[in-house]
């Protein structure tokens, strides 16, 4: 079998170290004004530091473009994806394996038990798009999600890793998430905006 070239997001590869202090417990009064990164503005910042949309999902080859593949790690779950493929831009990995990082160092400074995100699409392809659009007339055709920079986190589920702590409501996980998006956004790594109906963060990489 010919020997290929993979990109896995492993606790080993892109371990990062953050450099925030984690003083970021300001309460969310308003999801959907603090996290108001419309398309228009995601779809920019996507064009300028993402792929070229793929059309097919045959033609999709993630070694053509350098992507990396997302998959289950320490810090973060990947959902079954159903109109998404998993494979991100490296800075946008990067972006999730923070995010990650940092959701579970809140936590654990609050003295939380152990907890892990969930990303639940990635990638798509126009084949996706218009597959999607089929079952949800509200699914936008020019997507930031076609060009490997944009993801979503869903706030209604987590993955609880230890049972070391206070018990995490859902609440509490969601308000953590969000307060470690909106950090990473006043500090122009993303933008974000807050689905009520799909029930995530859409977040850009913005970098």
């Amino acid at each position: 079998m010919r020997n290929r070239k993979n990109y896995w997001i492993t606790a080993t590869t892109l371990i990062l170290l953050s450099a925030c202090s984690l003083n970021m417990n300001a309460p969310i009064t308003n999801y959907s004004s603090t996290f108001n990164d419309l398309n228009n503005v995601q779809l920019e910042a996507a064009k300028k530091k993402g792929i070229v949309p793929v059309k097919t999902n045959r033609s999709l080859k993630y070694e053509d473009h350098n992507l990396y593949i997302v998959q289950d790690c320490e810090y973060f779950g990947v959902d079954k994806l159903t109109y998404s493929h998993p494979y991100v831009t490296k800075n946008t990995a990067k972006l999730m394996v923070h995010i990650g990082q940092d959701f579970q160092k809140l936590l654990h400074k609050n003295g939380y038990r152990k907890h892990k995100i969930i990303i639940t699409s990635v990638l798509r392809t126009d084949e996706n798009i218009q597959a999607l659009r089929q079952v949800n007339q509200n699914a936008v055709w020019n997507s930031a999600h076609r060009y490997a920079t944009t993801f979503d986190i869903t706030y209604i589920r987590f993955y609880r890793l230890s049972t070391e702590g206070k018990p995490a409501s859902n609440q509490v996980l969601k308000e953590t998430l969000g307060k470690v998006l909106r950090h990473l956004r006043q500090k122009g790594k993303c933008y974000v905006k807050y689905e009520v109906n799909q029930h995530c963060f859409h977040l850009t990489s913005r970098k």
